[in-house]
């Protein structure tokens, strides 16, 4: 713990990007495990920023991310993203999809699967896991859902982290935050050539 006498004018600030993702998860608990007291004290501020309205990251629930009156294999919201718009997918996730990593080496050490999970399980499997997972160790009161990060920029003078978020969906207003310390990245998946195969 920081000595009265040293302690610093205002707390530290740590931002996630993607902090409902496993490595965003994983970075949040990280972060509590070696700074638990401080935080406590008010001496160190967490924040995860996540765009989708849960955890999941890309093994997101596809439930409610897609369209269900589609026919495509891969079930994305978009067959065919515009990249122009800037508007991607939510998931990545399709009905078939499982872990080709058995769970006891893909899941966390500090949580593990209860043992009647499949060796190789289906994504609703993961996702669920992801979610017992941030309750378990009282993460989602860290993460901020529906925040899409549209900027993060370094300033050198004031040598932190100025963070712009909005709405991911719905209206809402731009929100800007610093913070001295920064992990994670903004979304830019790449997008491969390939035509979709409709069911058979």
């Amino acid at each position: 713990m920081v000595s009265t006498s040293t302690r610093p004018s205002r707390p530290r600030r740590f931002a996630i990007i993607g902090a409902g993702g496993a490595a965003g998860l994983a970075s949040l608990k990280v972060l509590f495990d070696e700074l638990r007291d401080y935080v406590r004290a008010g001496e160190v501020e967490v924040v995860g920023f996540e765009q989708r309205e849960d955890v999941g990251g890309v093994w997101y629930d596809y439930e409610s991310a897609v369209n269900k009156s589609t026919n495509i294999v891969f079930r994305l919201s978009e067959p065919r993203p515009d990249p122009s718009k800037k508007k991607w997918p939510e998931t990545p996730v399709y009905d078939s999809l499982t872990t080709t990593v058995p769970h006891p080496i893909m899941f966390f050490p500090s949580h593990l699967a209860p043992p009647s999970t499949p060796l190789f399980t289906g994504s609703q499997t993961v996702n669920d896991y992801m979610r017992s997972y941030v309750d378990k160790f009282e993460l989602r009161k860290y993460i901020q859902f529906n925040a899409q990060v549209t900027s993060a920029t370094w300033n050198s003078s004031t040598h932190q982290w100025k963070v712009v978020t909005k709405p991911h969906e719905g209206p809402g207003a731009e929100s800007v935050s610093y913070f001295d310390h920064l992990m994670g990245f903004i979304k830019r998946p790449k997008l491969y050539p390939f035509d979709m195969v409709p069911y058979t």
